[in-house]
């Protein structure tokens, strides 16, 4: 026959956590784990309530002060990130606007050395009537060039002078094989 290992439910232990306090009947206050109160021999807490309540007041202004603390340093932190992301996107806009620029005058440059090549074709074939051609020639120029009020082209559509090179420039369309009708893609 098999001894029991458990006792009685009278005779059992009490469960008590690795890290709590074992009762032996005297009243123990800690205060924010600053300062602690107990009883002892010489007197019991309720003789020291005044102390304690010094004490308390003393923790909580601690704790407060220690909260508004807390509280300017986030505001503080915060401040910094409005200005730090406020800086950031003046510096992007700033990118973007010279970039911008640079642009337009990649445009106004290849719309001038078209209008020179056109005025060089037309002195070296003086001979030959290419006024056709000049003009549709000089009407792309005006297309490339951001100072000119033509901004959009029957065919070619309306020149973005501020985006880049690669995504502005004339594209040849793609067969889509007959799965939109009537539409073409790029």
């Amino acid at each position: 026959m098999k001894k029991s290992t458990k006792s009685t439910i009278g005779q059992r232990k009490p469960q008590i956590r690795k890290y709590d306090s074992v009762y032996n009947g005297r009243l123990s206050l800690c205060i924010n784990g600053a300062k602690t109160f107990r009883d002892c021999r010489s007197y019991v807490l309720e003789d020291r309530l005044e102390d304690m309540m010094l004490s308390i007041y003393g923790e909580a202004e601690q704790v407060k002060q220690a909260r508004l603390a807390r509280e300017e340093a986030e505001r503080q932190r915060q401040e910094q990130e409005r200005k730090r992301e406020e800086q950031r996107q003046q510096y992007n806009a700033e990118v973007d606007r010279t970039l911008a620029l640079v642009n337009c005058a990649a445009d106004y440059e290849i719309a001038c050395r078209i209008r020179a090549y056109v005025s060089a074709m037309e002195k070296a074939h003086s001979d030959q009537d290419l006024s056709e051609w000049a003009s549709w020639a000089r009407s792309k120029a005006d297309w490339y060039d951001p100072t000119v009020a033509k901004k959009e082209d029957e065919l070619l559509g309306r020149r973005e002078h501020e985006k880049s090179q690669e995504s502005k420039g004339p594209q040849h369309k793609r067969d889509t094989g007959g799965k939109s009708k009537g539409m073409l893609t790029s």
